[in-house]
């Protein structure tokens, strides 16, 4: 069960360190795995305050940072589902959600995905199975 601490037992750290180490750690999960709202906009704009100095590509690159990194939250907090706005465009953004999405699929991540019903401007990932 206390395996892990092994490392930290066996090395140099004293009790305060290791546990000064255990709660800034704990911290920074916490922060990083903030629960997500039920929609997410991957449109740059929404989630980057300097969007204008990127290209094309790189604003691409930065959504498909941000959907993964809502992905797993969602995941993590065990949310049945969560939506994200690719929108129209030239279709490349979309392109790029659903490739990445069918490899969450494919590692068992997630249960499914579908374009929304009312809007197919959003896809809808259900987490739960």
């Amino acid at each position: 069960m206390i395996a892990w601490l092994m490392p930290f037992i066996s090395s140099n750290w004293s009790l305060p360190l290791f546990v000064s180490f255990i709660i800034v750690f704990l911290h920074y999960i916490k922060n990083i795995m903030k629960k997500p709202s039920e929609q997410i906009d991957l449109h740059a704009e929404a989630f980057l305050l300097d969007w204008e100095n990127y290209s094309a590509d790189e604003l691409a690159n930065e959504s498909m940072i941000y959907m993964r990194d809502m992905l797993d939250a969602a995941i993590y907090w065990d949310m049945p589902e969560i939506k994200f706005v690719h929108g129209k465009g030239k279709g490349v953004l979309k392109k790029m959600v659903y490739d990445e999405l069918s490899i969450y699929k494919n590692q068992g991540a997630i249960s499914h995905y579908h374009p929304a019903y009312h809007n197919e401007d959003i896809v809808i990932v259900v987490i739960g199975f």
